[in-house]
C-alpha cells in the first residue's frame, strides 16, 4: 500500500489535519484516540466532511447522507452551552499587501448558525 503525503498547509486552516486524525495507521491498524469537537469542513462553499469523536475515542466521519444543513443545525443545537454558543466558524482573512493572512474566529448562536447554513 502506497502512503499519501498530506499537506498541512494552504489557506492557514489545516483541514487536512482532521483527515490525518481520522486515518488508521497502516502498520498497526490503530487510529489515534483524541477528542475533537464536531467539525464540519467546507470546500468551495460546500460541505465536504464532518468529523467527530466516536464513543470509542477515535475520530470518525459522518456519511454523506448526513452532510446537510438540517442535520448539522439539529446536531449542533442539541447541546447548546449556557452562553448560547452552538458553533464557531474559522476563516482566513487575506493579508494586506506584504503582510500575513489572519485567522478569524466567529462564535455563533442558534439563529446565527441557521443564517450561516
Amino acid at each position: 500500500m502506497q502512503s499519501q503525503k498530506m499537506q498541512l498547509s494552504g489557506d492557514g486552516l489545516i483541514d487536512n489535519l482532521f483527515t490525518v486524525l481520522w486515518m488508521r495507521d497502516p502498520l498497526s491498524d490503530v487510529a489515534p484516540s483524541i477528542r475533537i469537537p464536531n467539525t464540519v469542513v467546507y470546500k468551495h462553499q460546500q460541505i465536504a466532511f464532518w468529523y467527530f469523536t466516536s464513543s470509542d475515542g477515535t475520530v470518525k466521519k459522518k456519511g454523506t447522507a448526513k452532510l446537510n444543513n438540517e442535520t448539522i443545525l439539529h446536531e449542533f443545537c442539541r447541546k447548546a452551552s449556557a452562553s448560547g454558543i452552538v458553533a464557531y466558524y474559522l476563516s482566513c482573512e487575506p493579508a494586506a499587501s506584504g503582510g500575513r493572512a489572519s485567522t478569524v474566529l466567529e462564535y455563533l448562536n442558534e439563529s446565527q448558525l441557521q443564517e450561516f447554513l
